[in-house]
């Protein structure tokens, strides 16, 4: 919640700063998100979860805004035998190793806009995001344990709009976060978002 928080602080200030020129625009979105997780040996693996985003951005011509945005992806869960993990050789037989995968972080990326008329609206988005992955994992009666880590993910994603009315406006998207163009570090995602931004 205070990630959350500090997150809709600083949307709401740069759009706040930009409010005079009537160029800035928030919203939010949510949808599901797929993390890339290895499930060659799970009993059971479920990578999909849901996801919100909240955003603000600045246009800076008709063609291009650069957009700041906070983001949860939700959580993984996967499980496999106790007796193939670290703690097999003192797990109850039968007893399961458990864990989960949350991702969230902030973004910056650049945006290209097109209109294809006066209603609906196209855009393609490029950039950074720094996500922090968490991940929890147990054996019931033997171990609990957590670890997290922060990496930097390049941000690619397109998506469609359709404009109510001069103020608001809807939106559909799809966005991958990928680590492997920075380093192999963390677990890449696919999202797709749907949601609404108000102009200012």
């Amino acid at each position: 919640m205070k990630k959350l928080s500090l997150a809709v602080v600083v949307i709401a200030t740069l759009t706040a700063h930009t409010f005079a020129s009537a160029q800035a625009y928030t919203g939010a979105t949510i949808g599901r998100s797929d993390q890339s997780l290895s499930c060659s040996s799970a009993t059971t693996c479920d990578t999909k979860s849901n996801n919100f985003k909240v955003f603000g951005g600045y246009n800076i011509d008709k063609n291009f805004a650069v957009e700041l945005a906070y983001f949860s992806l939700g959580s993984a869960n996967y499980s496999y035998p106790a007796s193939i993990s670290p703690y097999g050789n003192v797990a109850a037989p039968g007893a399961m190793f458990n864990s989960k995968v949350k991702q969230s972080g902030v973004s910056l990326a650049a945006i290209y806009k097109l209109e294809f008329n006066e209603t609906f609206g196209g855009f393609a988005k490029l950039g950074i995001a720094n996500v922090k992955e968490e991940q929890s994992f147990s054996v019931p009666g033997i171990a609990i344990g957590d670890s997290s880590f922060r990496s930097n993910k390049a941000l690619f994603g397109v998506g469609l709009t359709y404009k109510l009315s001069p103020d608001w406006t809807l939106r559909a998207e799809a966005e991958k976060l990928n680590p492997g163009t920075f380093s192999g570090k963390g677990r890449a995602a696919t999202n797709f978002n749907i949601g609404a931004q108000y102009n200012f």
